[in-house]
């Protein structure tokens, strides 16, 4: 977790009645990743509330958010997910989930992989929420039991790749490169280079990769990372690499941050990382890319996802890309995986679809339904109605929680991170997403209207919170930047209900 490097500031002092709620707040480091993974069971997946006593119910909306998951390719009712919350299963094909053990109470899952022809092994790479620290974990019987094999330094995002040429070889990152050479039993930490922000093995070659450092520096190394050759200096900082499978020296890219020059989207090098080109065609106005997947038996169709741009495919090797995912809501896709049949399984912050066609999808985790929330607002003049800001928008509920509706008329943009209730119009709130977007509504939550004038290029413009005065006409929002050498700008709108 980039708790180091994350410069996090306040850009207005508030008055004190709001000091204890920023300071709360402010305990909830996010990673600028995928935005939620540094969230762990400090953050439960549910809305719950005591009234003066010590029990606690559930009065939604209710789910988990997964960031990874496996198919067993024996069995495909089989899969494991991976969330902020620990690691479930599932045997049926998703009709119920159990939590796998109490290995992974209070652990957040970043990774998960299983060996492509031993499906009894599989790794996890793993921060612990309680102890702060990260870990990557082995099974050797499928997912029954679970051992901690490595101590990692940290994570930035904790991939993990076994070589296809020879799965015996498998590399993870945890600040520095992992690697082992009998299937995760044993480790070696490569310390040429530090603080690894993505990497991919090129799967014809597995003593062959390319990394990007968290400094956006590009390498590659030919001989499994004994060295490295510099390649480039990037404007943008990948959420994830791709080797092609048909050539070591074509990459593709996902970005999921704005830069002065490269901006979000999906990216390709057929130099081996010493040019790039932006590749737009398909892609929506806000798409942040943060996975790139290979069909597994046609190396022409590609498969990218993230924020805005839902599932999207190629069958010309990322020249043009559709979304496939159209018929449904959730606008992050996390991953995809095939299972023997090629039946495609993506999860995304609410949920794990399942389609035949790459057309028509079905939810396979109707238990563990609805959203992560981020946020709630309180109706100070109406105690019983309160608003939810998820990954998948804004939820109302008129009876303390009993029921919700969505409210999500006017927003493009659903990761909903922030949100602020109007101290002098109640039915007036402010909504501030992922996308670096903020909302307004001035009817209760049943219309919405971006007000975003002036955010647009802001290095790092994810919104983490908003405020409004409590006494003037004026609303506040801090942002998340990785700059690391300046400080970002402080950023203020004047005039809660001006233009």
């Amino acid at each position: 977790m980039r708790t180091a490097r994350s410069c996090l500031l306040m850009v207005v002092f508030i008055i004190f009645p709001f000091w204890s709620v920023i300071n709360a707040q402010s305990s909830l480091e996010k990673d600028s990743r995928q935005n939620i993974r540094n969230y762990g069971n400090s953050i439960a997946p549910v809305i719950s509330r005591a009234v003066m006593t010590d029990q606690w119910n559930n009065i939604g909306p209710k789910g988990m958010v997964t960031n990874a998951m496996v198919v067993d390719p024996s069995n495909s009712s089989k899969i494991f997910a991976g969330s902020i919350a620990g690691l479930f299963v599932t045997t049926n094909g998703g009709t119920s989930w159990s939590i796998v053990n109490s290995t992974f109470y209070n652990k957040n899952i970043y990774s998960l992989e299983m060996h492509p022809t031993d499906h009894n092994i599989i790794l996890a790479s793993v921060w612990d929420n309680s102890l702060g620290s990260a870990y990557i974990y082995r099974s050797s019987d499928n997912g029954s039991t679970w051992q901690s094999v490595q101590t990692m330094y940290d994570l930035n995002n904790g991939k993990i790749v076994f070589a296809k040429s020879n799965p015996s070889v498998v590399y993870v990152e945890g600040y520095y490169l992992y690697k082992s050479t009998d299937a995760g039993a044993t480790w070696t930490e490569i310390t040429t280079l530090y603080d690894i922000n993505i990497f991919d093995v090129y799967k014809g070659d597995s003593n062959k990769l390319y990394l990007q450092l968290y400094g956006r520096d590009f390498y590659k190394s030919d001989d499994g990372g004994s060295t490295f050759t510099w390649i480039s200096s990037l404007s943008n900082r990948f959420a994830e690499i791709t080797v092609s499978p048909s050539s070591s020296t074509t990459v593709y890219a996902g970005s999921n941050e704005r830069s002065s020059t490269g901006g979000y989207g999906f990216f390709s090098s057929t130099d081996g990382g010493v040019s790039w080109s932006s590749v737009k065609t398909g892609f929506g106005q806000i798409s942040k890319i943060s996975f790139i997947t290979f069909h597994p038996d046609y190396n022409n169709i590609v498969y990218a996802g993230g924020s805005g741009s839902s599932l999207m495919k190629s069958t010309d090797s990322g020249v043009n890309w559709t979304d496939i995912m159209t018929s449904v809501s959730d606008n992050y896709v996390y991953g995809v995986q095939f299972d023997t049949q090629r039946n495609i399984y993506a999860f995304t912050g609410a949920n794990i679809y399942k389609s035949s066609d790459q057309s028509t999808w079905q939810a396979i985790t109707s238990t563990q339904s609805n959203q992560d929330v981020f946020k709630i607002e309180i109706n100070p003049g109406n105690l019983k109605i309160f608003y939810a800001a998820t990954l998948g928008g804004i939820y109302k509920t008129t009876d303390g929680g009993a029921n919700w509706v969505e409210k999500n008329t006017g927003i493009t943009d659903t990761d909903i991170w922030a949100l602020a209730i109007s101290p002098i119009d109640y039915n007036t709130l402010f909504a501030g997403t992922f996308g670096g977007l903020v909302y307004r509504t001035t009817d209760g939550g049943a219309n919405w209207v971006e007000k975003s004038t002036g955010l647009t290029g802001l290095a790092g413009s994810d919104i983490w919170e908003l405020w409004c005065h409590p006494l003037m006409p004026e609303l506040y929002l801090r942002l998340k930047t990785e700059t690391e050498y300046s400080v970002p700008p402080i950023t203020a709108i004047p005039g809660q209900n001006t233009q």
